[in-house]
């Protein structure tokens, strides 16, 4: 007769919620009324932005501004669509075109060994698309935002492992392609 086999794996519990129902409640709630994660993540942008305009952003900082247009792509994708009262366009639109000029950023960036410097429609575009962001953040209940940030994460990890970044419905990644001599 065949034994049993041992069990790999050391037996770990599941972890007990102190508060389950307080844990539902933060789901359904909007960001900005749970706690200063909505703070942190507004002054983190206006930061990147900031440094964006002046000329010394980092990449640390478009890879900010950059998981901001894609979660507004990906809130798109679940919806949430906005319209600018000034100019008509919706979120679609103004995020389409965002990714376009950060597409050019990265492009200038490349022939300035690192430098992130960009034009003024494109700055106006990347600070539109931020506003968005910040509005739709503060609607926008906070599970359906994780579920955005899980979305927006397999779409990168689904076109890294695809290596098809050219696509008409894309997300970026910005990164430096390895150049060989």
């Amino acid at each position: 007769m065949a034994t049993s086999k041992k069990r790999n794996k050391k037996y770990t519990p599941r972890p007990i919620r102190a508060n389950p129902m307080e844990y539902v409640l933060l789901g359904i709630r909007p960001v900005d009324k749970t706690d200063d994660t909505y703070v942190n993540i507004t002054l983190s942008q206006t930061l990147a932005l900031g440094s964006l305009a002046d000329g010394t952003a980092t990449r640390d900082n478009i890879d900010q501004i950059v998981t901001a247009v894609n979660l507004n792509h990906t809130f798109c994708d679940m919806g949430y669509d906005l319209v600018d009262d000034e100019t008509g366009e919706s979120l679609r639109q103004i995020t389409d075109k965002t990714m376009d000029a950060l597409v050019e950023i990265s492009k200038r960036s490349l022939e300035l060994d690192g430098g992130y410097v960009c034009k003024g429609l494109e700055l106006s575009l990347v600070r539109k698309s931020l506003l968005f962001h910040d509005t739709l953040i503060t609607t926008i209940p906070s599970m359906d935002i994780e579920k955005a940030a899980a979305i927006g994460l397999k779409e990168v990890h689904r076109r890294r492992s695809q290596k098809k970044c050219n696509t008409p419905n894309r997300t970026l990644v910005t990164h430096k392609p390895k150049v060989t001599s």
